[in-house]
């Protein structure tokens, strides 16, 4: 299976919505995340009218994204310093990011053009 994000934001990522159960019993869920993402950030792409049967599968299922293997990660996996972590949920069919939060992520596209001013100190 095969699904592309281009945001965490409604509207902005392909999901299987289903009116029945979901049950995935070996196989790849392949997920495409395009551009940066920051923080944490959680979207429903497995969504199901019913049970999903994945969870006791796991271990014939890999979720990939961007081609990397994150089947073993969860939203308790530590995130290294300055880098990013996806994790998929099978019990609910959530894929979560977890990254950098700072003030990088804050100025994250934003520019600023030109300050002006003048310094002054009492010493």
């Amino acid at each position: 299976m095969k699904l592309k994000v281009n945001g965490f934001d409604q509207g902005q990522y392909e999901f299987v919505d289903a009116l029945g159960d979901i049950s995935i019993k070996k196989g790849i869920v392949d997920v495409t995340v395009v551009g940066p993402q920051n923080g944490s950030k959680q979207i429903i792409i497995l969504k199901s009218g019913g049970n999903y049967d994945i969870l006791d599968n796991m271990a014939f299922v890999k979720v990939l994204v961007n081609g990397q293997d994150i089947t073993a990660n969860t939203a308790q996996t530590q995130v290294p310093e300055g880098g990013e972590i996806y994790y998929f949920d099978p019990e609910t069919g959530m894929l979560g990011h977890l990254g950098t939060t700072g003030i990088s992520d804050i100025n994250s596209g934003k520019e600023i053009r030109k300050m002006e001013g003048r310094a002054t100190h009492g010493w």
